[in-house]
């Protein structure tokens, strides 16, 4: 599933996108969000995928040293047998 900010956004025909893309039994990679309220949006996210059966094989996420939400969420997953692959992050933009 390719989605750029959120599980359940709507597809074309306004179904939401976790629902439309089930059928195919993709595996999934999640991407966590490093920022402010990325723990409770990632395993809201989570939990949406599991409840329609997803089988999600990875999270993925940004190390932001404010933040520090790879430091909840990898324990998180672990818990759940889900490995977290923590990145540093991307330089800022240049002017």
């Amino acid at each position: 599933m390719q989605n750029f900010s959120g599980v359940h956004s709507p597809t074309l025909s306004g179904t939401s996108q976790a629902d439309a893309y089930r059928p195919l039994r993709l595996p999934v990679v999640l991407v966590a969000d490093s920022k402010l309220g990325g723990i409770s949006s990632t395993i809201s996210s989570y939990e949406s995928l599991l409840l329609r059966g997803y089988d999600i094989s990875s999270v993925l996420i940004f190390e932001d040293g404010y933040y520090r939400n790879w430091e909840y969420l990898t324990p998180y997953f672990k818990e759940r047998d889900i490995v977290v692959h923590s990145f540093p992050a991307p330089p800022a933009k240049l002017g």
